[in-house]
């Protein structure tokens, strides 16, 4: 109940906040880092409501510890095939080349995670094939990369698939 005794409702802005508070935050040598289950694999919002992505055979005790984190049993598991900290793995080591100057050289415009399609996403200024070519060889050749083309004009930005 809150201070106007009416029943208080799970929303799904509640839900992903206190999953996403829930996982433990390392520092380490380059920053905060957090730390996922193995079986997580990431969560997206679907007509509304929150998919939870798991990768395992125990999805009872998943969605036990699911239900403690979200503090909410309000949310959909489906099977996942990459795990969030597989995917943070391939973002970082993508992230230390910046360090050195190879985003500028290769034309990286940006980094993240997908956790819909459980892809890391790499933004290139020009996604052609050369230039894919040149990441694989030079950063990482993963299939769980995925890149985009980040476009800029005078009054948006647009972002396109490969």
């Amino acid at each position: 109940m809150n201070e106007t005794n009416q029943p208080v409702e799970n929303n799904t802005s509640d839900i992903i906040n206190n999953l996403e508070s829930s996982f433990e935050v390392k520092t380490r040598t380059e920053g905060e880092q957090t730390s996922y289950p193995d079986y997580y694999c990431g969560s997206y919002f679907k007509d509304g409501i929150l998919v939870i992505k798991v990768k395992g055979t125990n999805i009872k005790d998943y969605k036990k510890d699911l239900v403690q984190r979200c503090k909410s049993n309000q949310f959909i598991i489906e099977e996942g095939v990459n795990t969030m900290n597989e995917l943070l793995q391939i973002r970082n080591f993508i992230n230390s080349k910046d360090e050195i100057g190879v985003w500028k050289k290769l034309g990286i415009s940006a980094c993240g995670i997908d956790s819909k399609d459980e892809k890391v996403i790499v933004m290139l200024e020009d996604v052609s094939e050369m230039n894919i070519t040149n990441f694989k060889n030079e950063v990482i050749n993963s299939p769980l990369i995925k890149f985009c083309q980040l476009s800029f004009s005078k009054d948006n930005a647009s972002v396109t698939s490969r």
